[in-house]
């Protein structure tokens, strides 16, 4: 038996359909990437800005963890005293590591500033 080329079976017209058809297939896959990409694109800015957030009030934390050590040794332990025992050891005071680094241009920002934001303004930053 001899191989036979089964292509030529097809009319023209059903070659015709199923290039077209092919075609719109392909066109609507490429419009699925194209928006596949830009939720990856938006995501991973929703993402960035996120960490920056937790970074900002890591920095916080650290510095008004730093100031309640620094009073309570000018207190020469009274407070430890009245209080019974202390929440917060020096061990467990840890600055940021570099992956919670601060950007350089918050390092300037007084320490109450992301504790004192209203309501309204911590939903902007969302």
């Amino acid at each position: 038996m001899t191989v036979t080329d089964h292509t030529q079976d097809i009319s023209p017209d059903e070659e015709k359909k199923q290039r077209k058809k092919l075609a719109k297939r392909e066109a609507r896959l490429m419009l699925q990437v194209e928006e596949a990409r830009k939720d990856v694109k938006k995501s991973e800015q929703k993402a960035a800005k996120a960490q920056k957030r937790l970074e900002e009030y890591k920095q916080a934390l650290y510095n008004l963890e730093l100031q309640l050590r620094q009073i309570r040794e000018k207190q020469g332990g009274a407070v430890e005293e009245i209080a019974g025992t202390s929440d917060l050891d020096s061990d467990e005071i840890s600055a940021p590591t570099s992956s919670t680094a601060v950007p350089e241009e918050l390092s300037g920002v007084p320490v109450s500033t992301p504790l004192n934001r209203s309501k309204l303004q911590y939903r902007q930053l969302s």
